[in-house]
């Protein structure tokens, strides 16, 4: 069979397309990090590796999301469907049944008769290094460069896909196991019922009165960051209960003052309730590195 030049110019054509919006993505990054031009280099030599790697392990970026989506919805103790994933990813239902059926083609999912959705040990493999990823990234932008808490979620959905594992080594060498990311979750996915173990309870369940310390706040809402931001709700941050109204909501006393919180909010902030004025009952090295970054400037 003899090749068609000009498919082969299109081919061709298509991935120099692909790279130079690498390039324009590793701009970016560069206009935002400032002097930071050895980061841009690494940023820059990594979604071009991102282009190559994809290729070589048949694993998309779309189908990246859907496998880290299918974990995190897991670690937030919900029951994984389709419908789960289109709201998730905000896409429509055909959409999650054709990347589903693909899923489990190459033996990522299984999906059961009732329709339940899982990741086989070699899904879950994918979806974790991604987490972790994610967690370092987003640990780099708020330690190293001082980006807000509230603003680092986004950035880092951006990256994760573009990190060569050359430079996730060297962001583990530099930030270490075992930290916080700067909304206060670990980097190994935790279900609600492993941090009451650890003494966490939702703040919607925080009894009047009591001082609380937050240790962690759900993420993926960038709304939501920014709303609880403005209250003074933040990653170690201790705040009080002054009292629980009718409607559910919540009086707080923060260093936003005295401010009111609705139930569906709080139900997305885990605290930790202090033994006494200034002394969380777990005051561990990870929460106290989270206060330390999130305290106001």
């Amino acid at each position: 069979m003899v090749s068609n030049p000009e498919n082969s110019y299109h081919r061709g054509r298509s991935r120099r397309e692909k790279e130079a919006s690498a390039e324009c993505m590793a701009l970016a990054t560069c206009d935002f990090l400032g002097d930071s031009v050895s980061l841009w280099w690494v940023l820059h030599l990594t979604m071009l590796n991102l282009l190559s790697y994809n290729r070589a392990q048949m694993i998309t970026v779309s189908k990246e999301d859907y496998l880290k989506a299918i974990l995190e919805a897991e670690s937030e103790g919900e029951t994984v469907i389709s419908a789960t994933l289109a709201h998730w990813l905000s896409v429509s239902p055909p959409a999650v049944t054709m990347a589903l059926r693909r899923l489990k083609k190459d033996s990522l999912v299984r999906v059961q008769g009732d329709g339940h959705v899982g990741l086989t040990p070699a899904g879950r493999k994918i979806a974790r290094k991604l987490t972790l990823r994610h967690h370092l990234i987003e640990r780099m932008l708020s330690e190293m460069f001082g980006m807000e808490w509230y603003k680092v979620h986004d950035e880092a959905e951006r990256l994760e896909h573009a990190v060569s594992r050359d430079f996730e080594a060297k962001l583990l060498r530099k930030l270490g196991r075992g930290g916080a990311c700067p909304h206060g979750n670990l980097s190994e996915l935790e279900s609600p019922a492993s941090r009451r173990r650890r003494g966490l309870l939702l703040l919607a369940h925080a009894e009047p009165a009591k001082h609380y310390v937050v240790s962690g706040i759900y993420e993926r809402d960038r709304q939501l960051l920014e709303f609880l931001e403005g209250r003074g709700v933040r990653p170690g941050a201790r705040l009080q209960v002054s009292g629980r109204n009718y409607d559910q909501t919540l009086s707080l006393h923060t260093d936003a003052g005295a401010v009111s919180l609705g139930r569906m909010a709080a139900e997305r902030v885990w605290v930790i309730a202090e033994a006494g004025p200034g002394k969380p009952i777990s005051s561990s090295r990870r929460e106290r590195k989270v206060l330390v970054h999130n305290s106001p400037k």
